[in-house]
Protein backbone atom coordinates (compact mmCIF):
# COMPACT_ATOMS: atom_id res chain seq x y z
CA UNK A 1 0.00 0.00 0.00
CA UNK A 2 1.59 3.65 -0.86
CA UNK A 3 2.47 5.70 1.95
CA UNK A 4 -0.17 8.27 1.36
CA UNK A 5 -3.33 5.88 1.19
CA UNK A 6 -1.54 4.02 4.48
CA UNK A 7 -1.47 7.79 6.15
CA UNK A 8 -4.84 8.47 4.89
CA UNK A 9 -6.48 5.30 6.53
CA UNK A 10 -4.68 5.67 9.68
CA UNK A 11 -5.59 9.43 10.14
CA UNK A 12 -9.06 8.31 9.23
CA UNK A 13 -9.36 5.74 12.12
CA UNK A 14 -7.78 8.46 14.08
CA UNK A 15 -10.84 10.88 13.69
CA UNK A 16 -13.22 8.43 14.27
CA UNK A 17 -11.65 7.34 17.58
CA UNK A 18 -11.58 10.83 18.81
CA UNK A 19 -14.86 11.46 17.79
CA UNK A 20 -16.48 8.75 19.31
CA UNK A 21 -14.25 10.03 22.21
CA UNK A 22 -16.04 13.87 22.40
CA UNK A 23 -19.09 13.19 24.56
CA UNK A 24 -15.95 11.97 27.10
CA UNK A 25 -14.06 14.68 26.79
CA UNK A 26 -17.06 17.21 27.64
CA UNK A 27 -17.75 15.30 31.09
CA UNK A 28 -13.94 15.35 31.92
CA UNK A 29 -13.98 19.26 31.18
CA UNK A 30 -16.78 19.64 33.31
CA UNK A 31 -15.01 17.24 35.95
CA UNK A 32 -11.82 19.20 35.55
CA UNK A 33 -13.56 22.55 36.04
CA UNK A 34 -14.31 21.46 39.83
CA UNK A 35 -11.40 19.00 40.71
CA UNK A 36 -8.35 19.48 38.51
CA UNK A 37 -8.64 23.34 37.36
CA UNK A 38 -4.94 22.49 35.94
CA UNK A 39 -6.24 19.92 33.40
CA UNK A 40 -9.22 21.95 32.72
CA UNK A 41 -8.90 22.56 28.84
CA UNK A 42 -10.56 19.25 27.12
CA UNK A 43 -12.96 21.52 25.02
CA UNK A 44 -12.04 24.97 25.59
CA UNK A 45 -8.40 27.02 25.31
CA UNK A 46 -7.12 27.39 28.93
CA UNK A 47 -6.96 31.41 29.93
CA UNK A 48 -4.74 32.66 32.52
CA UNK A 49 -7.58 35.64 33.32
CA UNK A 50 -10.18 33.05 33.71
CA UNK A 51 -8.01 30.17 35.77
CA UNK A 52 -10.99 28.18 38.00
CA UNK A 53 -13.03 31.23 37.55
CA UNK A 54 -15.94 29.02 38.41
CA UNK A 55 -14.29 28.00 41.97
CA UNK A 56 -15.72 29.43 44.96
CA UNK A 57 -14.34 26.38 46.96
CA UNK A 58 -11.46 24.34 46.52
CA UNK A 59 -12.41 21.63 48.72
CA UNK A 60 -13.16 19.28 46.11
CA UNK A 61 -9.62 19.92 44.18
CA UNK A 62 -8.11 19.98 47.81
CA UNK A 63 -9.31 16.34 48.20
CA UNK A 64 -8.50 15.19 45.05
CA UNK A 65 -5.58 16.61 45.44
CA UNK A 66 -4.77 14.67 48.98
CA UNK A 67 -6.09 11.30 47.42
CA UNK A 68 -3.80 11.58 44.11
CA UNK A 69 -0.86 12.04 46.70
CA UNK A 70 -1.54 9.59 48.98
CA UNK A 71 -2.42 6.61 46.46
CA UNK A 72 0.91 7.54 44.80
CA UNK A 73 3.24 7.64 48.06
CA UNK A 74 1.58 4.27 49.14
CA UNK A 75 2.07 2.62 45.66
CA UNK A 76 5.59 3.74 45.27
CA UNK A 77 6.86 4.25 48.10
CA UNK A 78 9.96 7.13 49.17
CA UNK A 79 13.18 4.84 50.44
CA UNK A 80 11.65 1.51 50.04
CA UNK A 81 12.23 -1.38 47.41
CA UNK A 82 8.57 -1.18 46.80
CA UNK A 83 8.73 -3.80 44.12
CA UNK A 84 10.17 -6.97 42.90
CA UNK A 85 10.02 -9.65 40.08
CA UNK A 86 9.37 -12.82 40.30
CA UNK A 87 8.03 -15.45 37.72
CA UNK A 88 5.06 -17.08 38.05
CA UNK A 89 6.01 -20.90 39.16
CA UNK A 90 6.89 -20.61 42.58
CA UNK A 91 9.38 -23.54 42.52
CA UNK A 92 11.66 -21.54 39.63
CA UNK A 93 11.63 -18.31 41.79
CA UNK A 94 13.31 -20.98 45.13
CA UNK A 95 16.12 -21.38 42.83
CA UNK A 96 19.08 -19.12 44.11
CA UNK A 97 20.77 -18.56 40.48
CA UNK A 98 16.99 -17.36 39.68
CA UNK A 99 16.66 -15.27 42.49
CA UNK A 100 19.85 -13.77 42.28
CA UNK A 101 19.27 -12.91 38.55
CA UNK A 102 15.74 -11.03 39.39
CA UNK A 103 17.11 -9.43 42.52
CA UNK A 104 20.13 -7.97 39.72
CA UNK A 105 17.15 -7.11 37.33
CA UNK A 106 15.38 -5.32 40.23
CA UNK A 107 17.59 -3.25 40.93
CA UNK A 108 18.59 -1.81 37.27
CA UNK A 109 15.37 -1.12 36.99
CA UNK A 110 15.39 0.69 40.10
CA UNK A 111 18.01 2.72 38.61
CA UNK A 112 16.54 3.48 35.30
CA UNK A 113 13.26 4.69 37.00
CA UNK A 114 14.92 7.33 39.57
CA UNK A 115 17.77 8.35 37.06
CA UNK A 116 17.91 11.85 37.12
CA UNK A 117 17.09 11.84 33.15
CA UNK A 118 14.23 9.96 33.50
CA UNK A 119 11.30 11.84 34.34
CA UNK A 120 9.78 9.14 35.95
CA UNK A 121 8.72 10.65 39.28
CA UNK A 122 7.09 13.77 37.56
CA UNK A 123 5.37 11.54 35.49
CA UNK A 124 3.89 9.46 37.99
CA UNK A 125 2.61 11.91 39.89
CA UNK A 126 1.03 13.52 36.93
CA UNK A 127 -0.52 10.17 36.27
CA UNK A 128 -1.55 9.72 39.83
CA UNK A 129 -3.68 12.70 39.87
CA UNK A 130 -5.15 11.57 36.79
CA UNK A 131 -5.99 7.99 36.94
CA UNK A 132 -7.99 9.46 40.35
CA UNK A 133 -9.95 12.11 38.36
CA UNK A 134 -10.97 10.79 35.44
CA UNK A 135 -10.32 6.99 35.53
CA UNK A 136 -7.46 6.64 33.17
CA UNK A 137 -4.29 8.05 32.83
CA UNK A 138 -1.77 7.64 29.45
CA UNK A 139 2.20 7.63 29.84
CA UNK A 140 4.68 6.53 27.59
CA UNK A 141 8.42 4.85 28.81
CA UNK A 142 10.56 4.49 25.73
CA UNK A 143 14.53 4.56 25.63
CA UNK A 144 16.28 8.18 25.50
CA UNK A 145 17.56 8.95 22.01
CA UNK A 146 21.39 8.74 23.17
CA UNK A 147 19.96 4.81 24.65
CA UNK A 148 21.71 6.11 28.09
CA UNK A 149 18.22 5.18 29.93
CA UNK A 150 14.78 5.32 30.40
CA UNK A 151 12.16 8.77 29.19
CA UNK A 152 8.89 9.05 31.22
CA UNK A 153 6.22 10.96 30.10
CA UNK A 154 2.54 11.40 30.90
CA UNK A 155 0.55 13.02 28.19
CA UNK A 156 -2.99 15.08 28.66
CA UNK A 157 -6.21 12.45 27.92
CA UNK A 158 -7.75 14.67 25.63
CA UNK A 159 -4.74 14.49 22.76
CA UNK A 160 -5.25 10.82 23.61
CA UNK A 161 -7.70 7.91 22.16
CA UNK A 162 -7.49 4.48 22.35
CA UNK A 163 -8.54 0.83 21.00
CA UNK A 164 -8.81 -2.46 22.20
CA UNK A 165 -8.09 -5.71 21.48
CA UNK A 166 -9.99 -8.55 21.72
CA UNK A 167 -8.55 -9.77 24.81
CA UNK A 168 -9.62 -6.13 26.42
CA UNK A 169 -6.11 -4.37 26.27
CA UNK A 170 -4.90 -0.99 25.12
CA UNK A 171 -2.63 -2.31 21.77
CA UNK A 172 -3.55 0.73 19.63
CA UNK A 173 -3.27 4.45 20.72
CA UNK A 174 -3.53 7.72 18.65
CA UNK A 175 -2.04 10.57 20.14
CA UNK A 176 -2.34 14.27 18.80
CA UNK A 177 0.27 17.02 19.35
CA UNK A 178 1.61 20.30 17.53
CA UNK A 179 5.18 20.81 16.51
CA UNK A 180 6.71 24.47 15.07
CA UNK A 181 7.60 24.09 11.52
CA UNK A 182 11.63 24.97 12.88
CA UNK A 183 11.26 21.71 15.32
CA UNK A 184 9.74 19.69 12.93
CA UNK A 185 12.47 20.41 9.92
CA UNK A 186 15.23 20.00 12.41
CA UNK A 187 13.81 16.01 12.87
CA UNK A 188 14.79 15.38 9.44
CA UNK A 189 18.88 15.63 10.09
CA UNK A 190 18.54 14.69 14.01
CA UNK A 191 15.69 11.57 13.72
CA UNK A 192 15.93 10.77 9.75
CA UNK A 193 12.23 12.21 9.42
CA UNK A 194 10.83 12.46 6.16
CA UNK A 195 9.30 16.18 6.02
CA UNK A 196 6.99 17.39 3.40
CA UNK A 197 7.72 20.30 1.45
CA UNK A 198 4.85 21.58 2.23
CA UNK A 199 6.51 21.92 5.65
CA UNK A 200 10.32 22.99 4.49
CA UNK A 201 8.69 25.74 2.31
CA UNK A 202 7.65 27.47 5.62
CA UNK A 203 11.14 27.36 7.72
CA UNK A 204 11.75 30.60 6.27
CA UNK A 205 8.35 32.72 6.31
CA UNK A 206 6.72 31.06 9.39
CA UNK A 207 9.38 28.78 11.48
CA UNK A 208 7.67 28.99 14.63
CA UNK A 209 4.16 28.15 13.02
CA UNK A 210 2.57 24.71 14.95
CA UNK A 211 1.63 21.94 12.44
CA UNK A 212 -0.67 19.34 13.41
CA UNK A 213 0.97 15.92 14.07
CA UNK A 214 -0.25 12.47 14.90
CA UNK A 215 1.79 9.58 16.76
CA UNK A 216 -0.35 6.44 16.22
CA UNK A 217 1.20 3.18 17.52
CA UNK A 218 -0.29 -0.31 17.00
CA UNK A 219 -0.27 -3.77 16.21
CA UNK A 220 2.09 -4.49 12.86
CA UNK A 221 -0.03 -6.51 11.30
CA UNK A 222 -3.09 -3.85 11.44
CA UNK A 223 -0.93 -1.21 9.89
CA UNK A 224 0.31 -2.81 7.07
CA UNK A 225 -3.26 -4.62 6.46
CA UNK A 226 -1.69 -7.33 4.32
CA UNK A 227 1.42 -5.47 3.01
CA UNK A 228 4.82 -7.68 4.14
CA UNK A 229 6.28 -5.73 7.04
CA UNK A 230 10.19 -4.72 7.27
CA UNK A 231 10.53 -7.83 10.16
CA UNK A 232 8.66 -10.69 10.89
CA UNK A 233 10.08 -10.52 14.45
CA UNK A 234 8.34 -6.90 15.66
CA UNK A 235 4.72 -7.04 17.27
CA UNK A 236 4.18 -3.06 16.96
CA UNK A 237 4.72 -0.32 14.68
CA UNK A 238 5.30 3.12 16.09
CA UNK A 239 4.34 5.69 13.35
CA UNK A 240 4.35 9.78 12.90
CA UNK A 241 2.07 11.54 10.83
CA UNK A 242 1.75 15.33 9.69
CA UNK A 243 -2.12 15.70 9.84
CA UNK A 244 -1.83 18.94 7.58
CA UNK A 245 -0.60 17.30 4.74
CA UNK A 246 -1.42 13.13 5.04
CA UNK A 247 2.11 12.46 4.81
CA UNK A 248 4.01 9.35 6.70
CA UNK A 249 6.97 11.77 8.78
CA UNK A 250 8.36 8.36 10.29
CA UNK A 251 7.53 5.01 10.59
CA UNK A 252 9.47 2.03 13.27
CA UNK A 253 8.75 -1.62 13.93
CA UNK A 254 9.28 -2.53 17.49
CA UNK A 255 9.03 -5.04 20.27
CA UNK A 256 6.71 -3.42 22.43
CA UNK A 257 3.81 -1.16 22.61
CA UNK A 258 5.24 1.82 24.41
CA UNK A 259 2.54 3.42 26.01
CA UNK A 260 0.66 2.62 29.60
CA UNK A 261 -2.42 3.27 29.49
CA UNK A 262 -4.00 2.69 33.07
CA UNK A 263 -7.79 2.31 33.74
CA UNK A 264 -9.30 2.41 36.88
CA UNK A 265 -13.41 1.46 36.56
CA UNK A 266 -13.62 -0.16 33.10
CA UNK A 267 -17.22 0.90 31.20
CA UNK A 268 -18.60 -2.32 29.56
CA UNK A 269 -18.40 -1.99 25.97
CA UNK A 270 -16.16 0.66 26.22
CA UNK A 271 -12.05 1.19 26.11
CA UNK A 272 -12.57 3.98 28.40
CA UNK A 273 -12.76 4.17 32.35
CA UNK A 274 -14.48 6.51 34.78
CA UNK A 275 -13.22 7.48 38.14
CA UNK A 276 -15.67 6.13 41.08
CA UNK A 277 -14.84 9.37 43.18
CA UNK A 278 -15.93 12.07 41.10
CA UNK A 279 -19.10 10.31 39.57
CA UNK A 280 -20.41 10.73 43.17
CA UNK A 281 -18.30 13.99 43.88
CA UNK A 282 -19.10 16.07 41.05
CA UNK A 283 -23.16 16.53 41.67
CA UNK A 284 -21.74 17.59 45.62
CA UNK A 285 -18.95 19.37 44.07
CA UNK A 286 -21.38 21.73 41.60
CA UNK A 287 -23.89 22.24 45.15
CA UNK A 288 -20.68 23.16 47.00
CA UNK A 289 -20.08 26.07 44.75
CA UNK A 290 -23.24 27.76 44.70
CA UNK A 291 -23.61 27.13 48.29
CA UNK A 292 -20.08 28.81 49.02
CA UNK A 293 -21.62 31.67 46.92
CA UNK A 294 -24.48 31.99 48.64
CA UNK A 295 -22.58 31.74 52.58
CA UNK A 296 -20.41 34.55 50.93
CA UNK A 297 -22.71 36.47 50.12
CA UNK A 298 -24.96 36.19 53.36
CA UNK A 299 -21.95 37.27 55.18
CA UNK A 300 -21.23 40.14 53.59
CA UNK A 301 -25.18 41.30 53.71
CA UNK A 302 -24.70 40.56 57.51
CA UNK A 303 -21.21 42.41 58.06
CA UNK A 304 -22.01 45.14 55.48
CA UNK A 305 -25.91 44.97 54.62
CA UNK A 306 -27.49 46.83 51.49
CA UNK A 307 -29.36 50.25 52.55
CA UNK A 308 -32.83 51.66 51.71
CA UNK A 309 -33.78 54.85 51.81
CA UNK A 310 -36.00 58.07 50.71
CA UNK A 311 -35.31 59.12 47.63
CA UNK A 312 -36.57 62.39 48.56
CA UNK A 313 -35.10 62.52 51.56
CA UNK A 314 -31.54 61.61 51.07
CA UNK A 315 -29.68 64.86 49.60
CA UNK A 316 -26.37 63.45 47.81
CA UNK A 317 -24.40 60.39 48.05
CA UNK A 318 -24.22 57.59 50.29
CA UNK A 319 -21.23 57.74 52.25
CA UNK A 320 -20.22 54.49 54.55
CA UNK A 321 -16.99 54.90 55.14
CA UNK A 322 -15.96 55.58 58.54
CA UNK A 323 -16.22 59.66 59.29
CA UNK A 324 -18.13 60.10 56.26
CA UNK A 325 -21.75 61.68 56.48
CA UNK A 326 -25.31 61.55 54.87
CA UNK A 327 -26.91 64.21 54.37
CA UNK A 328 -31.00 63.95 55.20
CA UNK A 329 -33.60 66.82 54.17
CA UNK A 330 -34.05 68.61 57.32
CA UNK A 331 -38.18 69.13 56.82
CA UNK A 332 -38.24 65.25 56.42
CA UNK A 333 -40.30 63.44 59.08
CA UNK A 334 -38.80 60.13 60.33
CA UNK A 335 -42.24 59.12 61.70
CA UNK A 336 -43.07 57.81 58.07
CA UNK A 337 -39.73 55.35 58.38
CA UNK A 338 -36.12 55.81 58.54
CA UNK A 339 -34.68 58.03 56.07
CA UNK A 340 -31.90 55.72 55.51
CA UNK A 341 -32.22 51.94 57.21
CA UNK A 342 -30.38 49.16 56.29
CA UNK A 343 -31.70 45.67 54.85
CA UNK A 344 -31.83 42.33 57.30
CA UNK A 345 -31.01 39.83 54.43
CA UNK A 346 -27.60 38.14 56.27
CA UNK A 347 -29.78 37.11 59.51
CA UNK A 348 -29.18 33.65 59.32
CA UNK A 349 -25.16 32.59 57.61
CA UNK A 350 -24.90 29.79 60.40
CA UNK A 351 -27.45 27.83 58.54
CA UNK A 352 -25.12 28.18 55.29
CA UNK A 353 -21.72 27.36 57.37
CA UNK A 354 -23.61 24.19 58.81
CA UNK A 355 -24.74 22.92 54.89
CA UNK A 356 -21.62 24.02 53.95
CA UNK A 357 -19.57 21.22 56.13
CA UNK A 358 -22.10 18.81 55.76
CA UNK A 359 -21.18 18.81 51.84
CA UNK A 360 -17.35 18.50 52.95
CA UNK A 361 -17.94 16.25 55.01
CA UNK A 362 -19.72 14.00 52.34
CA UNK A 363 -16.26 14.97 50.05
CA UNK A 364 -14.21 13.66 52.41
CA UNK A 365 -15.74 10.39 52.61
CA UNK A 366 -16.43 10.31 48.50
CA UNK A 367 -12.38 10.33 48.07
CA UNK A 368 -11.85 7.67 50.76
CA UNK A 369 -10.03 10.49 52.84
CA UNK A 370 -11.66 9.21 56.42
CA UNK A 371 -10.46 5.88 55.81
CA UNK A 372 -7.36 5.41 54.32
CA UNK A 373 -4.65 5.56 57.35
CA UNK A 374 -3.69 3.31 59.42
CA UNK A 375 -5.50 2.57 62.59
CA UNK A 376 -4.54 5.00 65.51
CA UNK A 377 -4.95 4.73 68.98
CA UNK A 378 -4.81 0.89 69.39
CA UNK A 379 -3.01 1.62 72.91
CA UNK A 380 -6.02 1.02 75.23
CA UNK A 381 -7.50 -1.98 72.61
CA UNK A 382 -7.65 -5.20 73.62
CA UNK A 383 -6.00 -7.48 71.06
CA UNK A 384 -9.06 -8.31 69.56
CA UNK A 385 -10.29 -5.03 69.14
CA UNK A 386 -6.94 -4.14 67.58
CA UNK A 387 -7.00 -6.84 64.69
CA UNK A 388 -10.97 -5.94 63.81
CA UNK A 389 -9.22 -2.35 63.18
CA UNK A 390 -6.97 -3.77 61.03
CA UNK A 391 -9.23 -5.75 59.37
CA UNK A 392 -12.11 -3.02 58.51
CA UNK A 393 -8.82 -1.11 56.93
CA UNK A 394 -7.63 -3.72 54.49
CA UNK A 395 -11.14 -4.49 53.51
CA UNK A 396 -11.70 -0.89 52.75
CA UNK A 397 -8.23 -0.42 51.24
CA UNK A 398 -8.45 -3.77 49.12
CA UNK A 399 -10.40 -2.38 46.21
CA UNK A 400 -8.75 0.99 45.68
CA UNK A 401 -5.29 -0.24 45.88
CA UNK A 402 -5.71 -3.76 44.67
CA UNK A 403 -7.02 -2.60 40.68
CA UNK A 404 -4.34 0.22 41.47
CA UNK A 405 -1.22 -2.08 41.77
CA UNK A 406 -1.15 -3.72 38.33
CA UNK A 407 -2.59 -0.36 36.60
CA UNK A 408 -0.36 2.07 37.84
CA UNK A 409 2.69 0.17 38.74
CA UNK A 410 2.66 -3.33 36.73
CA UNK A 411 2.32 -1.35 33.16
CA UNK A 412 5.29 1.01 33.62
CA UNK A 413 7.20 -1.96 34.93
CA UNK A 414 6.32 -4.92 32.55
CA UNK A 415 7.00 -2.04 29.84
CA UNK A 416 10.44 -0.94 31.20
CA UNK A 417 11.45 -4.68 31.77
CA UNK A 418 10.35 -5.67 28.35
CA UNK A 419 12.33 -2.54 27.07
CA UNK A 420 15.44 -3.37 29.34
CA UNK A 421 15.80 -6.94 28.27
CA UNK A 422 15.04 -6.38 24.16
CA UNK A 423 18.35 -3.89 24.71
CA UNK A 424 20.76 -5.89 26.73
CA UNK A 425 20.58 -3.81 29.85
CA UNK A 426 20.54 -6.83 32.10
CA UNK A 427 23.77 -8.23 30.67
CA UNK A 428 24.41 -10.79 28.48
CA UNK A 429 22.00 -13.45 27.26
CA UNK A 430 24.15 -16.03 28.09
CA UNK A 431 24.52 -15.71 32.08
CA UNK A 432 20.45 -15.53 32.30
CA UNK A 433 19.32 -18.85 33.52
CA UNK A 434 17.36 -21.42 31.38
CA UNK A 435 14.41 -21.10 33.05
CA UNK A 436 13.49 -17.49 32.20
CA UNK A 437 13.26 -18.32 28.94
CA UNK A 438 9.91 -16.98 27.73
CA UNK A 439 8.71 -17.03 31.43
CA UNK A 440 6.16 -14.42 32.06
CA UNK A 441 7.70 -11.93 35.23
CA UNK A 442 5.02 -11.09 37.70
CA UNK A 443 5.97 -8.43 40.11
CA UNK A 444 5.04 -7.84 44.12
CA UNK A 445 5.07 -5.27 45.86
CA UNK A 446 6.09 -3.41 49.58
CA UNK A 447 4.62 -1.02 50.48
CA UNK A 448 2.14 0.37 53.58
CA UNK A 449 -0.83 -1.75 52.32
CA UNK A 450 0.87 -4.66 52.37
CA UNK A 451 2.29 -3.61 56.19
CA UNK A 452 -1.17 -3.89 57.31
CA UNK A 453 -1.74 -7.33 56.04
CA UNK A 454 1.60 -8.44 57.72
CA UNK A 455 0.80 -6.62 61.06
CA UNK A 456 -2.52 -8.97 60.86
CA UNK A 457 0.04 -11.77 60.33
CA UNK A 458 1.57 -11.09 62.95
CA UNK A 459 -1.33 -10.67 65.41
CA UNK A 460 -1.89 -14.57 63.92
CA UNK A 461 1.43 -15.63 65.27
CA UNK A 462 0.70 -14.74 68.45
CA UNK A 463 -2.46 -15.99 68.68
CA UNK A 464 -0.86 -19.81 66.98
CA UNK A 465 1.62 -19.21 69.56
CA UNK A 466 -0.49 -18.82 72.50
CA UNK A 467 -2.61 -21.45 71.46
CA UNK A 468 -0.37 -24.34 70.86
CA UNK A 469 1.53 -23.46 74.18
CA UNK A 470 -1.80 -23.87 75.96
CA UNK A 471 -2.50 -27.26 74.35
CA UNK A 472 1.01 -28.88 74.75
CA UNK A 473 0.32 -28.72 78.18
CA UNK A 474 -2.39 -30.88 78.07
CA UNK A 475 -1.00 -33.14 75.31
CA UNK A 476 2.94 -32.66 74.40
CA UNK A 477 2.08 -34.54 71.07
CA UNK A 478 0.62 -31.58 69.82
CA UNK A 479 4.02 -29.43 69.28
CA UNK A 480 4.54 -31.50 66.08
CA UNK A 481 1.56 -30.52 64.45
CA UNK A 482 2.50 -26.56 64.74
CA UNK A 483 5.45 -26.05 61.89
CA UNK A 484 7.55 -23.60 63.90
CA UNK A 485 10.02 -23.04 61.00
CA UNK A 486 7.53 -22.08 58.52
CA UNK A 487 5.27 -19.82 60.90
CA UNK A 488 8.61 -17.99 61.92
CA UNK A 489 9.44 -17.61 58.46
CA UNK A 490 6.49 -15.64 57.69
CA UNK A 491 6.47 -13.76 60.90
CA UNK A 492 9.79 -12.44 60.23
CA UNK A 493 9.09 -11.27 57.12
CA UNK A 494 5.93 -9.53 58.38
CA UNK A 495 8.56 -8.35 61.44
CA UNK A 496 11.05 -6.91 59.86
CA UNK A 497 12.78 -5.71 56.15
CA UNK A 498 13.87 -8.85 54.27
CA UNK A 499 17.23 -7.12 54.46
CA UNK A 500 17.60 -8.11 58.08
CA UNK A 501 16.87 -11.82 57.85
CA UNK A 502 19.80 -14.08 56.48
CA UNK A 503 18.78 -16.82 53.78
CA UNK A 504 18.73 -20.24 55.20
CA UNK A 505 21.50 -21.12 52.44
CA UNK A 506 24.01 -18.42 54.17
CA UNK A 507 27.52 -19.99 54.90
CA UNK A 508 27.49 -18.43 57.87
CA UNK A 509 23.56 -19.18 58.69
CA UNK A 510 24.98 -22.57 58.13
CA UNK A 511 27.66 -22.56 59.96
CA UNK A 512 25.85 -21.10 63.45
CA UNK A 513 23.51 -23.67 63.06
CA UNK A 514 25.66 -26.46 62.95
CA UNK A 515 27.78 -24.68 65.93
CA UNK A 516 24.84 -24.88 68.09
CA UNK A 517 23.56 -28.28 67.02
CA UNK A 518 27.33 -29.39 68.34
CA UNK A 519 27.09 -27.53 70.96
CA UNK A 520 23.42 -28.71 71.84
CA UNK A 521 24.61 -32.27 71.65
CA UNK A 522 27.84 -31.67 74.11
CA UNK A 523 25.48 -30.43 76.14
CA UNK A 524 23.27 -33.43 75.85
CA UNK A 525 26.17 -35.94 76.08
CA UNK A 526 27.40 -33.81 79.18
CA UNK A 527 24.22 -34.57 80.91
CA UNK A 528 24.18 -38.23 79.86
CA UNK A 529 27.65 -38.50 81.48
CA UNK A 530 26.73 -37.06 84.81
CA UNK A 531 23.42 -38.81 85.68
CA UNK A 532 25.83 -42.13 84.71
CA UNK A 533 28.12 -40.73 87.06
CA UNK A 534 25.44 -40.13 89.51
CA UNK A 535 24.10 -43.44 89.24
CA UNK A 536 27.82 -45.16 90.01
CA UNK A 537 27.90 -43.00 93.21
CA UNK A 538 24.78 -43.99 94.71
CA UNK A 539 25.27 -47.85 93.49
CA UNK A 540 28.85 -47.72 95.32
CA UNK A 541 27.32 -45.94 98.53
CA UNK A 542 25.17 -49.15 98.26
CA UNK A 543 27.43 -51.37 98.18
CA UNK A 544 26.86 -52.52 94.75
CA UNK A 545 30.35 -52.46 92.48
Amino acid sequence: MPLPERAMRISSQASAAFTAKAPLDSFWQEVAELHFPEHADFTIRKQDDKFASIMYDGSPALFRRDFGNYLGSVLRPKGRYWFKGRVLDDEINEKRAIRAWLEDADDSIRNRLYDNKSQFIHAMSLADHQYVTFGNSVTSAEPRADRSGMLYRTWHLRDCAWFENSDGEVDTLFRRFKMRVSQLCGKEYSSGWKIPDKVKDRKGKEPNALVNCLHVAMPIDLYYMGDKPKSKKKQFVSVYICEDTKDILFEEELNEFRYCVSRWFRLPGSPYAISPCTVISQPDARTLQSMTWSVMQAGENAVEPPLIGQSEAVLGPVNLFPGGITWVDKNYDERAGAALRPLELGKAPDLGVALHGSIREQLATTWFLNKLFLPQDTGNMTAQEVERRWQEFQRTTQPIIEPAEPERNGRVLDLTFAISMNLGWFGPEDDRPEELDGAAIDWTYDNPIEDARKQGLLQKWEQAMGLTQAAVQMDPGLAARFDVAQAYEDAMDAACPVEWVRDEDDPEVQAAAQQMQQSAQQQTALAQAGEVAQVAETAAKAGIA
